[in-house]
């Protein structure tokens, strides 16, 4: 029985097998005409990995950032390729010195579960890859100072710190830098200066130098000021006499500049002042209104001005303010003809606000108290009085009470008189 069945299978053998490739050839004919293998690009744009960069080098040029990718696969599968099923194109920097060099990009590589897929282009294959070797120099800084201190001030040696700073980047760049400098201005200086200053990095024409790095970027200098021997810094007593006007008070006085330089070929007269001068004294007699004057000062002999040879002095004056409470009768306006009005109350209490020179010339005839009814008809209406000040410089500081009543109606029918016949 088993020698018959290997016997049948032994002369049935090439048949069996041309069955098995047909059925797999039509399976396979039938599988592809239903999902054809197609060229199509990727959907998304594959990075490009940098590897193997020496960390003293430094790129001088950027590279492409991304590759293009042409796949050949079934239809279905090329609309689920993206950058998470392929992995990175990689460009090798293993051992590159400075200069330019061709290098070629490596292509991604499709991941294992995702078959059948097939790379069958991709671009770019090769960059130009442009290295320079990484330097850092210590530069000094060379401080510009400008300007002078005030007249019997004079500057010292100024102090940088740091006195140098570091500039890092391509040596090419480095190359070009010529010298580091920092500025300052001590015009009118009375006293040390100490000052954070921004550094500047400059080339051989004086223009600033660009593609390197700088440590630090601000330095502090500290310059001493020092007076001279016969000079002298002393501040200025304005002095004044006779009494402002009535009513008024003094507010402030200024003096520019507050204080002056003085000198003497004697530097015993000038050590021996008291910290201080006094103006001319400026006459304030029935002042109402600010004082503005340019005084000379009180010297000793022997003791001069530096610079000009008076100081302008301000002496504020101003009225002194108060209240005033003034009872007034309520006019009523915008009537309409054909009603009368009553209010009540008829006067009312007005607090004023004000200089107290202008509060005690006011009389009744200088402030009104009305009620406007425009518009209103026959009825009682509780309305807000509006008050009139004629002076400028006085205000309401509030009205007793705030709301008045006020009643329209018609004027009443007169009563009709009967004349006696005679008898």
């Amino acid at each position: 029985m088993i020698s018959s069945a290997f016997r049948w299978l032994g002369r049935n053998l090439g048949t069996l097998l041309l069955a098995f490739a047909l059925a797999t050839v039509v399976w396979v004919s039938s599988v592809v005409a239903a999902d054809p293998n197609i060229d199509c690009p990727s959907p998304t744009r594959i990075p490009i990995e940098i590897i193997g960069q020496d960390p003293s080098m430094q790129l001088m040029e950027a590279l492409p950032e991304n590759v293009s990718i042409q796949f050949f696969a079934p239809r279905s599968v090329c609309e689920l390729l993206d950058s998470t099923t392929v992995s990175d194109a990689v460009v090798d920097l293993t051992g590159l010195g400075g200069g330019e060099h061709l290098v070629s990009v490596q292509p991604p590589v499709v991941a294992p579960d995702v078959t059948p897929v097939r790379i069958v282009d991709y671009s770019p294959k090769e960059v130009t890859v442009s290295l320079e070797r990484l330097v850092t120099e210590s530069f000094s800084i060379d401080l510009m100072v400008t300007g002078e201190p005030a007249l019997g001030f004079q500057a010292g040696r100024p102090a940088l710190e740091p006195e140098e700073i570091m500039i890092s980047g391509p040596e090419s760049a480095v190359s070009l830098v010529d010298r580091v400098t920092a500025s300052t201005d001590i015009s009118g200086a009375r006293e040390d200066i100490s000052r954070n200053l921004s550094v500047r990095v400059l080339n051989e024409s004086g223009a600033s130098a660009t593609g390197v790095e700088i440590v630090p970027t601000t330095v502090k200098v500290d310059i001493p000021i020092e007076q001279l021997g016969r000079y002298r810094d002393v501040a200025v007593q304005v002095k004044t006499e006779g009494q402002w006007a009535r009513g008024y008070r003094l507010t402030n006085i200024t003096v520019s500049p507050p204080t002056v330089t003085v000198f003497s070929v004697d530097p015993q007269l000038v050590s021996s002042l008291p910290g201080f001068v006094e103006t001319f004294p400026i006459d304030l007699t029935d002042a109402s209104d600010d004082v503005e004057a340019s005084v000379e000062l009180v010297l000793p002999e022997g003791v001069s001005l530096v610079g000009r040879e008076t100081v302008f002095v301000q002496v504020g004056i101003a009225a002194i303010e108060g209240n005033l409470v003034i009872n007034l009768p309520v006019e009523i306006i915008g009537l309409n003809p054909e009603l009368e009005a009553s209010v009540s109350p008829e006067n009312v209490d007005v607090i004023l606000f004000g200089p107290l020179p202008v509060l005690e010339t006011l009389t009744p005839e200088n402030i009104r108290v009305v009620v406007d009814v425009t518009g209103l008809d026959e009825g009682t209406w509780q309305l807000i009085p509006l008050v009139d000040i004629l002076p400028d410089e006085v205000q309401e500081d509030g009205i007793n009470p705030g709301i008045v009543e006020v009643s329209l109606a018609p004027p009443p029918t007169p009563t009709p008189v009967v004349t006696p016949t005679p008898s």
